[in-house]
């Protein structure tokens, strides 16, 4: 069996410029993503455009990039929805992210701390194995010192 020795890191430790950076990028993916638009689909158009114009009052705006698109009982379009109503969902993701990233940093000291503690482990088991075996070979060789001396006192007695 092969093992792959892997190798203890640094802790890791809290850092405000890594969370805001992590915060920014989330934020962008959020404000990129469906979650920060709303969906207006309608069957008849009068439906439709009567909404459309509810909405456009209240701040929703139509957004650039998303089709819309009609067909036989069917209208639908994406909207950008107001900041004020972005912002909750930001300040919710903002939470999120930073409990996150704090949860992300404790579980890579704990991974780094039981890496540790099984390499240390590992480390002492090695060191009394090897003394075991310097133990029972210096025995080996006791032995057979003490099993030749017997042999040659043997031979000696014989050829007398």
């Amino acid at each position: 069996m092969t093992t792959t020795k892997q190798h203890l890191g640094r802790p890791m430790i809290f850092s405000q410029e890594e969370l805001d950076t992590l915060i920014v990028k989330a934020e962008e993916q959020y404000r990129n993503s469906l979650q920060a638009c709303y969906r207006l689909n309608k069957p008849l158009f009068n439906l439709f455009c009567e909404e459309l114009i509810q909405l456009h009052s209240e701040g929703y705006s139509l957004h650039p990039t998303l089709p819309s698109s009609t067909g036989p009982g069917s209208y639908n379009c994406y909207l950008n929805r107001p900041e004020a109503l972005l912002v909750a969902d930001i300040e919710a993701l903002k939470v999120k992210v930073e409990a996150d990233y704090r949860k992300s940093i404790k579980d890579h000291n704990a991974a780094q701390v039981e890496l540790l503690t099984k390499q240390l482990f590992e480390a002492e088991q090695a060191k009394e194995l090897k003394k075991q075996e310097e133990k029972e070979a210096k025995q080996r060789a006791q032995a057979a010192a003490e099993a030749q001396e017997y042999f040659n006192s043997l031979i000696n007695k014989e050829t007398k």
